[in-house]
């Protein structure tokens, strides 16, 4: 297994519903270089795209209309990672963008492109997802949760949740959508966002309501479980069970996401639904104190039972 690609290109996926204020963001991100020099694909809902005229400070962008969420769509997002992939092969381009940053449609469910890319046998060697950024609308977001599950898949889908339009709501609105985007992906770092400038959350009262989706299927609550892996551990079978786990309860268990002990190094583990990527080792200078822990978010679960479960399967040697 082939753990560390230097020269992969990073992918930050950047999604949310309708109106959350991705394009808003991303033009602010662009101006600052927060991602260096960024190429963009932007999948458009809309035949007749306008995104594309206001991201003018990205190296290129590509736009990728009226397909979202089809077949289609996702072929003709393959085909365009493909030719990225052939550029930089072949030294074709000028100048080598930093990141590729793909804003999806607000009608996309973002676990779709992450498998479109993790599944891929050649995007694969090329691409790294390194961040799944959801955008969610402060004004309008409880409104959406409630009428259209894709809000909630969008979100459990998030490493980072921006609230944008936050300076438009009440401090109360405003806690208890954070209350409420914590609740349904509560390893997501949330931050508030105005006219595309991001801030920390402040203090908020306490929350009074969180919103629910009445067309979800809500099942158990959520859970995170913080799963403590021993040093001498053997990452290969580790990865072996891992894999098994997500292929028996995949449909529960929605994200995984931690740092392995191994003897090449910090071993990066991913996982979003029954989607695994490519266990990655990270550079020294990105390691934190979070080494040794995997974080299981779903439902369901306990430490007691998955610390069982795995100590049975490396007991029999996988």
């Amino acid at each position: 297994m082939q753990v560390s690609q230097e020269n992969r290109l990073d992918i930050i996926l950047l999604s949310g519903y309708l109106g959350s204020g991705k394009t808003t963001w991303l033009r602010h991100a662009l101006f600052t270089k927060v991602f260096g020099n960024a190429q963009v694909f932007v999948q458009e809902a809309a035949e007749q795209p306008i995104d594309d005229l206001l991201l003018d400070k990205a190296v290129s962008v590509r736009v990728l209309t009226g397909k979202a969420g089809t077949r289609e769509g996702k072929d003709e997002l393959i085909s365009a990672l493909l030719e990225v992939a052939e550029y930089r092969t072949n030294g074709l381009t000028i100048t080598q963008p930093d990141t590729l940053i793909i804003e999806t449609s607000g009608l996309a469910d973002p676990a779709e492109v992450i498998a479109a890319i993790r599944e891929h046998p050649i995007l694969i060697y090329h691409f790294v997802l390194r961040e799944t950024i959801i955008m969610s609308d402060a004004l309008h977001f409880h409104v959406a949760l409630k009428n259209d599950p894709l809000c909630r898949q969008q979100i459990l889908s998030a490493d980072r949740i921006v609230i944008s339009k936050s300076d438009e709501v009440p401090a109360q609105a405003l806690s208890n959508l954070v209350s409420t985007v914590m609740k349904i992906n509560p390893a997501a770092a949330v931050s508030l966002s105005t006219f595309g400038v991001e801030s920390p959350v402040p203090p908020l009262p306490t929350p009074t309501e969180i919103y629910e989706s009445t067309l979800a299927n809500v099942g158990p609550p959520t859970t995170v479980v913080s799963l403590p892996i021993p040093k001498e551990i053997d990452w290969v079978e580790f990865t072996v069970w891992l894999s098994a786990l997500l292929h028996a309860r995949g449909d529960t268990i929605l994200r995984v996401k931690g740092v392995l002990n191994t003897d090449e190094g910090a071993l990066l583990l991913q996982s979003v639904r029954k989607i695994m990527q490519q266990p990655e080792i990270l550079p020294s200078e990105k390691i934190d104190s979070t080494l040794g822990i995997i974080v299981f978010i779903g439902e369901n679960m306990s430490q007691d039972t998955l610390l069982a479960s795995m100590s049975s399967f490396l007991e029999k040697g996988g």
